[in-house]
């Protein structure tokens, strides 16, 4: 596209900010719902749409004129806002998952048998699951 063709730089901003808001509301209330595969879809369309914020700062350089000045001011408060409430959301959605995780794997260690043992006469005696090793469960914290 030719110079002379393209957007005023914050008009271009502008709307990235917008479309950003836009993508980070609906990852904020797919969380409220619970619906991890659409965040999971989101988290492209997210990556996407902060390439693009991050390109439109770079070409915005100085400022905006008076007339975008207000528009930005309200634009970036508002993205403030939902940025903040998705990090709370995240970090409550990834705990919740941890906590999930730790659940499964204590309910794969109480259903491990403990190792038998056997009574001064020789006969097998069930022993109380206190020193077994666990098994082995790892969890990948990178996904």
């Amino acid at each position: 596209m030719s110079a002379g063709l393209r957007p005023p730089a914050g008009n271009t901003l502008l709307t990235s900010i917008t479309a950003l808001i836009d993508v980070i509301e609906r990852e904020n209330a797919a969380l409220i719902r619970g619906d991890r595969n659409n965040v999971r879809l989101l988290a492209e369309e997210k990556r996407l749409a902060c390439g693009h914020y991050e390109e439109a700062a770079r070409e915005f350089g100085e400022g905006a004129d008076a007339g975008q000045r207000e528009p930005m001011r309200r634009a970036l408060h508002r993205l403030a806002d939902v940025t903040t409430e998705n990090r709370r959301r995240l970090a409550a959605a990834l705990a919740a998952h941890h906590r999930l995780i730790q659940l499964i794997g204590e309910a794969v260690r109480a259903q491990q048998p403990a190792p038998g043992g056997y009574a001064r006469g020789g006969t097998p005696v069930a022993r109380a699951r206190l020193s077994a090793a666990p098994p082995a469960f790892t969890f990948d914290r990178a996904t």
